[in-house]
């Protein structure tokens, strides 16, 4: 195991156009805790900064769809306590919702998508009891990435991100509590920013890593970027 300290995910930004729609499926389906937040923006979760990470959206009512493809961080990740995927289930097909039953990494789970379309899996935790099923928190995130050995080795290089291993062609990395999961997306078109997509992911406990993420990472105004196009926020 990697023994210096590792970044961890302090929060993925979204943008979301459906904002009643937004508050009705996070914090009505999904029971998360809304916080306070800028104007134009919205956060559910552990505040930015608690070490916990949130979900964080930018509302544009007027932006346009965007698409999902390669050079993107395509699916969020929730864990939910184990035994609870029957539960979510059952409440996605009470609520008319189309969702598909997944099992990633031999945790069961399923995938749905948001009022934008922007993909949410719920997944069962390891080792997490809990009273009640509800949602536990953010938990990680899959990226989209057209050379998925080259990304995962810069973000052990550049982050310290222990690989836990391969399920169906999917590589997963540990980035401190939360996981990164890399799916083989040389097939897929290029994504396109807009409602229902990832703007970023912000890391935070950075400060020690910043020289080598300048040193082989590209910036991009306040971010840097993965080679296949994700972008990166660091904070100390």
């Amino acid at each position: 195991m990697n023994a210096r300290p590792l970044p961890r995910l302090d929060h993925i930004a979204a943008c979301a156009g459906r904002q009643e729609a937004n508050l009705a499926f996070y914090g009505g389906f999904l029971g998360l805790d809304l916080l306070p937040a800028a104007e134009g923006w919205r956060l559910y979760g552990a505040p930015p900064g608690s070490g916990r990470p949130c979900l964080a959206f930018r509302l544009d009512a007027e932006a346009p769809s965007g698409r999902h493809g390669a050079g993107q961080a395509e699916e969020v990740c929730l864990a939910i306590p184990e035994g609870a995927a029957g539960h979510w289930r059952e409440r996605a097909a009470a609520g008319g919702r189309v969702f598909c039953p997944t099992e990633r990494f031999g945790r069961p789970g399923l995938r749905l998508r948001d009022p934008d379309g922007m993909l949410i899996l719920l997944a069962e935790r390891a080792g997490a009891t809990a009273p009640t099923a509800d949602v536990l928190g953010l938990c990680g995130t899959t990226l989209w990435v057209r050379d998925q050995p080259r990304e995962a080795a810069l973000l052990a290089d550049v982050f310290g991100c222990d690989e836990e291993g391969i399920d169906g062609g999917i590589r997963r990395l540990r980035l401190g509590d939360a996981h990164l999961d890399l799916q083989d997306a040389r097939e897929f078109p290029e994504g396109r920013p807009g409602r229902g997509v990832v703007e970023h992911l912000a890391l935070g406990g950075c400060q020690a890593v910043r020289a080598a993420a300048d040193r082989l990472l590209a910036r991009e105004g306040a971010g840097w970027l993965l080679p296949g196009g994700v972008r990166l926020r660091l904070s100390p």
